[in-house]
């Protein structure tokens, strides 16, 4: 097996260093130290406390044992951020380096593999797993997860050894326990290849079946255990008719606006080019009419099964975003994946691929960094308005020798989530000072003083809804004995 590695990583150091750089272009800002919603509360209330809750109660074991482990060790928040970081970075390398042995099988092109390697891997959704550095490490593990079930399940279509059915489905269990949204891959990974591995009609029914099983498997592990640990989400009233309506709307902004990670509409029209060709390269092909039909049922697979779980989520719960639908990020790679395993090899068509899908990377890689620009400029505007409020609960504090204790927050008459000129996707650079849950335990961090929930002021809460601010003021804040009421803007 050693031997194998060796002579596997002799011969292709020179592609392995390629997609080493590559990744390392799209994720090197990424370890700059950032803030996310949910690392002003994990600073504020510690690795362990965000161990249990929400992550135990959500059934992520591992990032539970993550953070477990990584509590007793004497560094920093950020360096907590940096280890993190460095696995996210390792499980995303070894993906392409096994996703781009397993499409060697089938084309020789090697810049053809090497972009489909990296679209499949560092697809487009992807990059909001990196918006919350505290957890991407455990988060894009699970992708790792995946590709290496994936591996050992066409494998075992390859030889039908029942041995490689245990290493499909012991990844596929932990990747559970790791983060739930990548799950689909589970499916739309081993979709593209099952026709190769099928004989008959017979055989892939079966094979789809197996592939089923497996994300069967570890989705209803994660249903039951989340039901057990009482996670928030998969609790309360599911209207099926609400949420298959707030599910469509969410697919389709999200295969438009790309959650504006992308400029609108590039996305699908550069999805819509790749199919053209395809198509194109097939009529010239002469390809069967059941590959046609196979074409149509990965793409509805890539669709269909990101959005299946919100329709047990519960309906007021609903909120479509990349980090929940990854395998939606998957749908514009899946022409030249299918031409890779399915078409016989033209130096044309290599070259139609390659131009086509290296400009949408390059826009992929600027969307990226984009991102990250606006959020360490959105970090810095919340500073500045934090120090703000903090130099205003300073000087009530010594004027009237009083402690703040708690934080009531009201929406103004036009509340927004984001600074203008600052670019927001998803959950992705909302402004966390307006968000209560987030902004508690900042200002606590900041106070060195535990902020809670204060009483509810009607008074205050009419003037808030009667006044429309555009910038932060002083007349946004109010002050009631140890409570500070704000108008959020």
């Amino acid at each position: 097996m050693l031997d194998k590695l060796k002579t596997n990583f002799k011969k292709n150091k020179n592609i392995y260093l390629v997609l080493f750089i590559i990744t390392l272009a799209f994720t090197i800002i990424f370890a700059q130290d950032r803030y996310a919603a949910d690392t002003y509360y994990m600073e504020s209330f510690g690795l362990k406390n965000n161990a249990i809750n929400p992550y135990l109660h959500d059934g992520r074991f591992v990032m539970t044992l993550f953070l477990y482990i990584i509590s007793y060790l004497p560094i920093s928040m950020y360096k907590v951020k940096l280890i993190s970081f460095i696995l996210a970075f390792i499980s995303l390398f070894i993906s392409e380096i096994i996703i781009y042995n397993i499409l060697c099988k089938y084309k020789k092109d090697k810049i053809v593999n090497i972009i489909a390697s990296i679209m499949l891997i560092l697809s487009i959704f992807v990059v909001e797993l990196f918006y919350f550095t505290e957890y991407t490490g455990v988060t894009t593990f699970s992708i790792l997860l995946i590709v290496i079930s994936t591996n050992f399940l066409l494998k075992y279509f390859e030889t039908k050894n029942k041995k490689n059915l245990i290493m499909v489905f012991i990844p596929s269990i932990i990747t559970a326990f790791c983060y739930q949204g990548t799950i689909s891959l589970l499916i739309i990974l081993p979709i593209l290849f099952v026709l190769k591995y099928s004989k008959n009609l017979k055989e892939f029914i079966i094979n789809n079946i197996i592939i089923a099983f497996n994300y069967a498997l570890p989705s209803i592990t994660t249903l039951i255990v989340s039901k057990i640990a009482g996670a928030t989400r998969i609790s309360g009233e599911v209207n099926l008719k609400e949420s298959f309506i707030k599910i469509i709307e969410g697919t389709k902004n999200l295969l438009i606006t790309s959650a504006l990670i992308i400029p609108n509409y590039v996305y699908i029209t550069i999805f819509g080019i790749l199919i053209l060709i395809l198509i194109f390269i097939m009529y010239n092909k002469k390809s069967e009419i059941y590959k046609y039909l196979f074409l149509i049922y990965i793409i509805l697979a890539v669709i269909i099964v990101p959005i299946v779980p919100y329709f047990i989520v519960n309906t007021n719960n609903i909120w479509m975003v990349p980090r929940s639908t990854i395998g939606l990020g998957l749908l514009i790679v899946i022409p030249l994946a299918f031409y890779i395993v399915y078409i016989k090899e033209n130096k044309k068509y290599n070259t139609a691929f390659i131009f086509i899908t290296s400009i949408y990377l390059i826009i992929e890689l600027i969307g990226w960094n984009t991102i990250v620009v606006n959020q360490i400029k959105n970090n810095g505007l919340e500073k500045y308005e934090t120090d703000y409020i903090i130099r205003k609960i300073n000087k009530y504090e010594t004027e009237n020798n009083e402690k703040i204790k708690k934080l009531v927050m009201y929406p103004d008459k036009g509340m927004v989530y984001n600074y203008p000129n600052v670019k927001m996707t998803g959950d992705m650079n909302a402004r966390n000072v307006m968000i209560d849950w987030s902004f508690k335990p900042a200002l606590s961090m900041y106070l060195g003083r535990s902020i809670t929930d204060g009483d509810d002021n009607k008074k205050i809460k009419e003037y808030c809804s009667k006044n429309n601010w555009d910038n932060i003021a002083d007349e946004q804040f109010k002050f009631v004995d140890d409570t500070l009421y704000i108008c959020k803007y």
